[in-house]
């Protein structure tokens, strides 16, 4: 009738104070043919949240064309998961959908709150406000107020904000089995959807399942791009059940600075590696809460463990002065940190000094964690990226000897005529041992010096020994390794079938019969793989010439599912 802008207006503050039925909002459309897109992207928000309303709603549209722009307009608030909240929000308020959908965040951080507060919750929310939000900026400033919840909700500009909910499995949860999660792990794959639509489904779905450590470290790997992996890593985090394995994902972000980036989204004190610190970095900004609730965790447990487990630590005070800690770090801080300043450190801990119930203490009281694990709970674990090479290359030589890490830890302790096992391996014990084997890794100039620091990494204890247990973390090692290439293996029997000579085709795409480490790294990405590619090819490089031929390629075989 002329006067689309008063019926806009008027449209606009019906969202704004009313919920409707969808009958009234099918009048509306039919009062106002014109605008039933605009009416459909208005009062949606307004209706019933259940299936059979937004279906109703939406076939009003006439046209085809009509129906994706609504949808590309809604899109946000109609993929708002409101049982699995936890993610990273973008919202242009002045758009009705999008500003329906920060309302609901801040309704849903209040009543988490209250809950929280009703089960006697640390607070670990950043500034100390037990608030569920992150990192919110409103037209790209900070918030002025000291919590989202004395802030009123302006209606233009964009409102960017991480949320993460405190809601976690139960202690009875149970995770999708092993068959299933394959099952969506192909079709993930073999989908020829953008990783930005294979995410949008994956968040649709994440509150019907559970999944394990392992289940989110296969699906990391399909993922090549930085950003995408870490959305689908904070998207089902809250849906892990065994978060003492959580180490099993760490180890695949190759980069710092991608766990920096991922504590910065979920915060520290909820991503804190509660079970297995070991050779963790840190660095804690003392003007904030979760920060602060860090770096006390650290201390305490150093105090239950052993006191120089905390290495490398330094204090920036607000001053720009530095106290790097000659007395050590005060026992008092442990109860009461500094406000100001950043305090940087390494945990490091020996196999023997573990004190796996006050981790465990640690995770239930800051993490949430409802579950009762112990030692045989956890995969221990050491990522590939964390030793020295050297002790990667001492690795690499014995994989191709032993056939496990204790075989080679007897062979090395008491091998020596004359010598017998104490199941402790001194500096001298461990460089005639090597000798004795014939390893050749450390030939050179500088060779004790390297044997040295290889020695010192199996001892973070400083005792002048190497345990049994301490040798372990060679063990890991070679797990995460196996993993990894098994992982690899299964990636290519979801690509190519069972045949793995059906996947040497391809990746020798120019028939040479062999793949140099370039060749091999470019041929898995094409494929769809975006692990660790060097773990695998290092493997199958039996000959170290920097090549794998087919006949070193068949090594695979041994690695399949049996």
């Amino acid at each position: 009738n002329g006067r689309s802008l008063d019926q806009e207006v008027f449209i606009q503050a019906l969202a704004k104070d009313f919920n409707m039925s969808v009958a009234y909002v099918q009048y509306l459309c039919k009062a106002a043919p014109s605008m039933e897109a605009d009416v459909i992207n208005a009062m949606l928000p307004c209706t019933a949240e259940d299936g059979g309303s937004r279906y109703l709603l939406l076939q009003t549209l006439q046209t085809l064309p009509a129906f994706v722009t609504t949808y590309q307009a809604m899109e946000c608030f109609l993929l708002f998961n409101v049982s699995n909240p936890t993610g990273h929000y973008k919202l242009e308020l002045n758009n009705t959908s999008q500003f329906a959908v920060a309302q609901r965040l801040l309704l849903l951080d209040r009543w988490e709150s209250v809950i929280n507060k009703r089960k006697g919750r640390v607070d670990i929310s950043s500034r100390g406000n037990a608030s569920h939000f992150r990192n919110e900026l409103h037209a790209g400033q900070p918030l002025r107020s000291g919590s989202v919840a004395e802030w009123t909700l302006p209606e233009a500009d964009e409102f960017e904000l991480d949320y993460v909910s405190s809601r976690r499995p139960s202690a009875t949860a149970k995770a999708v089995t092993d068959e299933l999660w394959e099952r969506l792990m192909v079709n993930l794959h073999k989908s020829q959807c953008t990783d930005e639509e294979r995410l949008k489904v994956l968040r649709a779905i994440s509150h019907e399942i559970y999944i394990t450590a392992k289940h989110m470290r296969q699906m990391m790997g399909f993922f090549q791009v930085s950003e995408h992996r870490q959305e689908a890593f904070v998207m089902y985090y809250t849906r892990i059940i065994d978060v003492q394995n959580m180490k099993l994902c760490y180890v695949r972000f190759g980069k710092e600075e991608e766990l920096a980036r991922l504590q910065y989204r979920l915060g520290m004190a909820y991503f804190f590696p509660f079970f297995q610190p070991e050779n963790a970095k840190f660095q804690l900004d003392l003007s904030l809460n979760d920060h602060q609730i860090v770096t006390k965790m650290l201390v305490s447990l150093a105090a239950r463990e052993k006191s120089s487990n905390i290495r490398d630590a330094v204090w920036q005070k607000e001053d720009g002065t530095l106290d790097d800690f000659p007395m050590g770090i005060p026992r008092s801080w442990e109860t009461a940190t500094p406000t100001s300043g950043v305090f940087k450190c390494r945990y490091v801990c020996s196999a023997d000094d573990r004190n796996v119930a006050w981790r465990k203490g640690l995770a239930q009281k800051y993490s949430y964690f409802p579950r009762d694990v112990n030692d045989s709970d956890v995969n221990w674990l050491t990522g590939l990226n964390e030793p020295p090479q050297d002790v990667l290359d001492l690795l690499e030589f014995f994989l191709s000897r032993v056939k496990d890490m204790d075989e080679a830890f007897n062979i090395i302790d008491g091998g020596e005529p004359g010598c017998t096992s104490n199941s402790e391996l001194t500096l001298r014990e461990f460089e005639r041992g090597l000798s004795s084997m014939g390893c050749q890794k450390f030939a050179g100039p500088d060779e004790q010096a390297r044997i040295a620091a290889v020695f010192r990494y199996l001892d973070p204890g400083g005792e002048g020994t190497v345990s049994l247990k301490e040798w372990s973390v060679l063990d890991q090692l070679w797990q995460e390794f196996d993993l990894t290439v098994r992982e690899f293996v299964q990636f290519l029997t979801f690509a190519f079938g069972e045949n793995l000579q059906d996947a040497w085709q391809v990746l020798d795409e120019d028939g040479s019969g062999s793949l140099t480490e370039e060749e091999f790294n470019e041929a898995v990405q094409a494929a769809g793989y975006f692990g660790p590619a060097r773990v695998v090819f290092a493997l199958l490089d039996g000959s170290d010439d920097g090549e794998i031929a087919l006949d070193e390629f068949n090594v695979l075989e041994n690695y399949k599912k049996k």
